[in-house]
């Protein structure tokens, strides 16, 4: 049979083709996503068909303009478009880390979404859980949802957000928090509570709309 009489089988083969690359390769430990620098610790295997390069034994990726580091024992990369890791640790510049079973990072829209095991740390906050937890690598606000808690402040809500790295943290629906002797709760939906935690702890309990304005783009 004349090969040529068969182009779909050829082109079939073609675009399921898989090049794995040595980790020891230089060339290929420069690779960008977006303003992302990636580092891998072992072998690439890059899809030629989808452009998907994959870390089986993870690697590191570094945003140079944000200052954000990501840490995955996997990753998984798609230039321009997204980034996924398991195993993760992400260090924000503002202050914090967050680790996580999986992160998936939006390129264009500039977030990052983690879940599974969740831990959130930073100088004015420790120990934060969550179902959820979105990061937005421009503002670098972190947003926890579903069943969140922290050890210290020792406090629970629906959801909590942090900025600057947690100077502002803002306790929004079915809240308690544990301040020495005192405890302050609003089993409301609509209950909100500010954190002040830099040069020490302010609590205000009913924010003003003026105080909530940097909070409400991560409120909806």
């Amino acid at each position: 049979m004349n090969p040529l009489s068969r182009p779909c089988t050829r082109l079939f083969l073609l675009t399921t083709l898989v090049l794995t690359v040595p980790g020891g390769w230089n060339a290929a430990s420069a690779a960008s996503l977006g303003a992302f620098q990636i580092s891998a610790r072992g072998d690439q295997k890059l899809n030629l068909s989808t452009g998907q390069t994959e870390l089986p034994q993870g690697g590191t990726a570094t945003d140079s303009k944000s200052g954000l580091t990501l840490t995955g024992k996997t990753l998984k990369y798609l230039p321009g478009r997204s980034l996924q890791a398991t195993g993760a640790a992400v260090r924000v510049a503002a202050g914090g880390t967050l680790t996580a079973d999986t992160v998936n990072y939006d390129v264009k829209s500039g977030t990052l979404t983690a879940s599974g095991h969740l831990t959130y740390t930073s100088a004015h906050i420790r120990g934060l859980s969550a179902g959820n937890v979105v990061l937005y690598t421009a503002s670098e606000a972190v947003v926890a949802s579903g069943n969140v808690r922290a050890a210290s402040p020792a406090l629970s809500a629906s959801r909590v957000v942090v900025l600057n790295g947690g100077a502002q943290i803002l306790l929004a629906g079915n809240y308690t928090l544990n301040t020495g002797s005192s405890r302050l709760a609003d089993p409301s939906a609509s209950a909100r509570l500010l954190l002040n935690t830099k040069g020490g702890q302010g609590v205000t309990p009913r924010p003003t709309q003026a105080a909530l304005r940097a909070f409400v783009p991560y409120l909806k």
